[in-house]
């Protein structure tokens, strides 16, 4: 059909493509409830008003559902229905009761329509095709082309429950009017400068060849996508910062896969980082309908209080992968709390997936990771600079800074260490206080490992990168029951 084809001949003609639906009172496969949908389309569209100006668009409208038409025809005419459905939800891992459970459909009607035990009512047809796991529809009858620019706006900005950004600043601000002591590291990326400050680190060149394109996204996604098969997949970015590389991750494994509809959840603490995180995501994989993106604005510490990122009975069927890239695991205060903590959510076949820096030495002495660590060897720069922000902000008369590393053998997990950012902060009346701010670990992978394995996560997966000066692995968990 060409594009000014009068759209009134182009609906005549689909009209005939098909005949025998047209007349049965049910259908006797499962094309045709979805060919009478569509059909239904098509009239609308060749009813629009034959103006010089919408003739090329209806036109083009007519082709793609015409085009959709012959899509269901081809993949469905010549199947029983049980047959397919029986296909489809093994496909997908669901059994009778769950897939009861999505349709609406009692289990005695899905278990006569897969055994082919009377006929199916169109009603019954649709349910089943309005079930997203089962894939009854292809993926190109969802891409109908619409106004504008062609992208569907599908996102969902979430703030989580009882979450206070507010509330969190008031917190830091009374703690640097104290006495001193240690800083959640959340507030160092709550405000929109540090924020800023933050994303600026993150496009230095350093930073992105050494941290961001490094890690070994082909192989992971790879793996990643072998073990989820044809199972839906909950991506939970925690703590994603700018969000490159978690976007990056997902442009992998969206490579890796052809049929899998994926959700992309971007948790963040930090309003403005979420927002650029957001935007970034938004950019880049806006356009592609396997993939529905939801920004959460929360901590990651309380990670099992939100139900949407968990596992739930009406989502048995999907699987979860959360995923805490640029070595956030090493920020926190003690990993084996906060893993069993905050991952008390997940269930069996969901995944853990993290970077980790290796340690230099195993050595509890802190000179001797002090002389062995190259860190304690190289300036503070740029990050020194970055974690003087809030303090010179919401401190009072602060005069001057002092930064200093300070060596952390109290992990509790062997074969780790860690070192801490500390401030020696200087005011105008000669008062001086002190200040941890960040926090860094070094592990051991398989002693790591091993912690894991005691939590009821297996590995499944691990990836070494970067070079003998600066070791590092991806890792790859799954939850074993």
């Amino acid at each position: 059909m060409t594009a000014d084809m009068d759209p009134s001949q182009a609906f005549s003609s689909s009209d005939a493509l098909f005949p025998a639906f047209m007349t049965e009172p049910e259908p006797s496969t499962l094309a045709e409830p979805i060919i009478r949908s569509l059909r239904m389309i098509l009239k609308q569209v060749a009813d629009l008003p034959d103006t010089h100006e919408l003739r090329k668009a209806k036109a083009a409208s007519l082709r793609e559902v015409q085009e959709m038409i012959q899509a269901v025809h081809v993949r469905f005419g010549n199947s029983s229905i049980g047959q397919i459905v029986r296909r489809a939800r093994g496909a997908a891992g669901l059994s009778v009761d769950q897939l009861s459970q999505l349709s609406g459909i009692s289990t005695r009607v899905l278990s006569r329509v897969e055994t082919g035990d009377g006929e199916v009512s169109q009603k019954t047809l649709l349910a089943l095709c309005a079930v997203a796991e089962l894939q009854l529809v292809p993926n190109d009858l969802l891409q109908v082309p619409r106004a504008g620019d062609g992208r569907e706006e599908r996102a969902n900005y979430i703030v989580t429950h009882r979450f206070d950004a507010v509330q969190m600043m008031r917190d830091l601000e009374r703690q640097l009017s104290g006495s001193g002591g240690a800083i959640e590291q959340t507030h160092v990326y709550m405000d929109h400068k540090s924020s800023a400050d933050w994303i600026d680190l993150c496009k230095s060149p350093d930073y992105t060849a050494l941290f961001r394109m490094a890690l070994p996204h082909r192989e992971a996604s790879q793996r990643l996508a072998e073990l989820v098969g044809k199972a839906g997949l909950d991506l939970v970015a925690l703590g994603p910062g700018d969000g490159k590389t978690e976007v990056l991750f997902t442009q992998h494994l969206l490579n890796a896969t052809s049929e899998s509809l994926f959700r992309l959840y971007l948790l963040d603490a930090s309003g403005p980082l979420l927002n650029s995180a957001f935007n970034h995501a938004s950019e880049v994989l806006g356009s592609d309908r396997r993939i529905m993106l939801s920004p959460m604005q929360g901590t990651f510490l309380q990670l099992a209080r939100y139900p949407v990122l968990n596992a739930a009975k009406t989502r048995s069927h999907r699987r979860r992968a959360y995923m805490m890239f640029g070595n956030t695991i090493a920020n926190l205060d003690n990993e084996v709390s906060f893993l069993r903590s905050s991952f008390a959510g997940a269930a069996a076949g969901d995944f853990l997936i993290f970077d980790v820096d290796h340690a230099f030495t195993q050595s509890r002495d802190p000179e001797e990771i002090r002389r062995c660590d190259p860190a304690f060897n190289r300036p503070l720069g740029a990050h020194a600079e970055w974690l003087a922000g809030p303090i010179r902000r919401y401190a009072e008369n602060v005069e001057r800074i002092d930064w200093s590393l300070e060596v952390d053998t109290t992990r509790p997990i062997e074969g780790s260490y860690g070192f801490q950012f500390a401030a020696k902060v200087h005011f105008a009346d000669e008062k001086c206080k002190h200040f941890t701010v960040f926090n860094i670990r070094r592990y051991n992978p398989d002693k790591l490992s091993q912690v894991l394995q005691h939590l009821d996560w297996q590995e499944v997966g691990r990836f070494p990168f970067n070079s003998t000066a600066r070791p590092r692995s991806l890792l790859m968990f799954q939850k074993k029951k």
